[in-house]
């Protein structure tokens, strides 16, 4: 519990500097939504919603994103908690996340890959811990105006440092302005 604790707030740490980074930049607000690609439980893509909002920025090459968001659960999904191998459920969480990456662009179109740690308000069956990593690939358009359009997928693990880490995938439609 002591080295969960540690994480959290190495976490915390990591996320104040980088929301430090993005009150100082040139900061864009974004949102995001869609669904989750499949997992253990889902029978539909559209079982499982989820939604972002946030500020996202660019310096060069450099890309960064502070969010909150969160998804909605609607699978009956029923796993292996990390406690004693009890049974736990798939459950509804929302999320804060701070990530850093890379963005390559060409004349209206865009390609970024972000990571970065993430912390999410309930365990579940598919993530058996707050701490997660989160990691981010998008592509799309933009204008003359850096208005932009496109997708996004978005996965959510721990690295396997506590079980269960089937992780949380997901595919949505990404708008910054």
């Amino acid at each position: 519990m002591k080295r969960q604790f540690n994480k959290l707030m190495k976490s915390v740490g990591i996320t104040t500097s980088t929301l430090l980074i993005a009150i100082t930049c040139q900061a864009h607000g974004f949102a995001q939504w869609g669904v989750a690609s499949a997992h253990p439980g889902t029978k539909h893509f559209s079982d499982v919603k989820w939604a972002e909002f946030g500020s996202s920025g660019e310096k060069g090459r450099l890309a960064y994103t502070v969010g909150v968001g969160g998804w909605k659960d609607g699978t009956n999904y029923v796993g292996s908690s990390n406690i004693g191998g009890l049974q736990e459920k798939a459950r509804d969480s929302f999320f804060f996340e701070a990530l850093l990456g890379v963005e390559p662009k060409a004349e209206h179109f865009y390609l970024t890959y972000k990571l970065g740690p993430s912390i999410i308000t309930h365990t579940d069956a598919l993530l058996g811990s707050n701490v997660q990593m989160a990691h981010e690939l998008g592509f799309g358009m933009y204008d003359k105006r850096n208005v932009r359009v496109g997708l996004v997928l978005k996965h959510f693990s721990n690295a396997g440092l506590v079980r269960p880490n089937l992780g949380r995938d997901f595919v949505g439609l990404r708008i910054e302005w």
